[in-house]
């Protein structure tokens, strides 16, 4: 697929700052997140990675600033006026976030039936297809306890691709699994790209998967965005913090 081009912006933060208390999370963050993309955030543990993801979907606020989603302004925004956003833009949650009681199908369906879809043949349709797209088919019938670390993260990802969204969001997608589960979410994320055009922000500690994935990578510390750049870039940047974390984490998954 071809470089998504600079004017094609989908998401904005202009100088937001963020704090829970005297814990400073952001200040002054900037950021543009380009169509079509796969964009990967990088950070430490309490830099404000899954908080990101949370501001892009309105689930949380912030102090000051702005955040711009698919050209709306989402800043002090009600969950009724952030519905036609959260509808274009979809999230797989690092736990997959699924419903024990419900089975795989009810699980997929029922966003779209929160979403107003009542058509049970077009449900049946989409939970079909998107059970497919995951390597899952004929596992409709059964519960999450049945299933495997890799199974479920798998589901939580079906069930984001049911709602046809612009913009998919990955909270540590890979944590937990075995090496052949990674590759095959990761082979997933960029299959799902190259079909559907879809713009794809990934929050994670696994360089593998940074490598494999990214278009751009982003850095998170000291309460910003310290470098985002294309993969090649990153991987050879001097700044400080990111040679750190880089340099940390390679000799951590050495052998």
């Amino acid at each position: 697929m071809p470089e998504p081009e600079p004017s094609e912006e989908v998401i904005r933060f202009e100088n937001v700052d963020k704090a829970f208390g005297s814990n400073v999370i952001y200040e002054g963050l900037n950021l543009s997140v380009k169509k079509g993309e796969v964009l990967t955030i990088l950070g430490g543990s309490g830099t404000g990675k899954s908080v990101m993801l949370k501001m892009m979907l309105g689930l949380m606020t912030w102090d000051a600033g702005r955040v711009i989603v698919l050209g709306t302004d989402i800043t002090g925004l009600d969950d009724a006026q952030m519905l036609p956003v959260r509808r274009r833009v979809g999230m797989v949650f690092q736990n997959a976030a699924l419903f024990d009681s419900l089975t795989v199908f009810e699980n997929l369906a029922y966003p779209l039936v929160e979403r107003g879809v009542r058509d049970e043949a077009e449900i049946k349709k989409r939970v079909t297809e998107s059970l497919a797209m995951v390597d899952l088919p004929g596992t409709e019938d059964m519960l999450p306890a049945d299933l495997s670390g890799g199974m479920r993260k798998r589901v939580g990802l079906a069930r984001a691709v049911t709602q046809s969204p612009e913009i998919l969001l990955f909270d540590e997608p890979t944590t937990g699994l075995d090496p052949i589960n990674v590759r095959r979410i990761d082979e997933m994320i960029l299959s799902l790209r190259q079909r559907f055009g879809l713009t794809s922000i990934v929050v994670t500690h696994d360089l593998p998967s940074t490598y494999l994935l990214s278009d751009r990578v982003a850095m998170l510390a000291q309460h910003r965005i310290v470098e985002i750049s294309a993969l090649a870039a990153f991987r050879k940047s001097q700044v400080p913090e990111v040679r750190a974390f880089l340099d940390a984490m390679e000799q951590r998954e050495a052998p």
